[in-house]
């Protein structure tokens, strides 16, 4: 599914609903319109509402943006394209430990004058956010 399309179709928005695990009667209800215009639009009679496709792609868990693919939200966690779950609890620990790793790191730098440089120390190279492959070592 592709949640920037400018004009869906019929089975583009029957597609977001069954990705939201929606009937139409619930689809039509999120979307606060009536049954009979949500079917017109699902059956390509009316032209179908680029809001309400959107709408059935968000409640189905999607994660606009490009930097989200794959990511979903369901059951009340955060899935990753590799089927990892994390939780708010599990989110909430990850901010700790980045925060104590850039306390612990402050501290190394006032105590020896040195950076902690850890494309060295773990063997990989990283760019931005994203792991790369590691380095063969020579």
């Amino acid at each position: 599914m592709e949640f920037e399309k400018k004009k869906p179709t019929g089975a583009d928005l029957m597609e977001a609903r069954r990705y939201a695990r929606l009937t139409p009667d619930e689809a039509a209800k999120a979307c606060g319109i009536h049954r009979t215009t949500y079917a017109r639009q699902e059956n390509d009679t009316a032209r179908v509402s680029v809001a309400a496709y959107r709408l059935l792609i968000l409640l189905g868990g999607h994660i606009p943006g490009n930097e989200w693919q794959g990511w979903r939200l369901s059951r009340g966690a955060l899935h990753s394209p590799e089927g990892n779950e994390y939780t708010p609890g599990d989110l909430y620990a990850v901010h700790w430990l980045h925060q104590s790793v850039r306390f612990l790191r402050a501290e190394l730098l006032e105590k020896t004058g040195e950076e902690y440089d850890q494309a060295w120390f773990h063997g990989y190279r990283f760019t931005g956010y994203e792991h790369q492959n590691k380095i063969a070592k020579s």
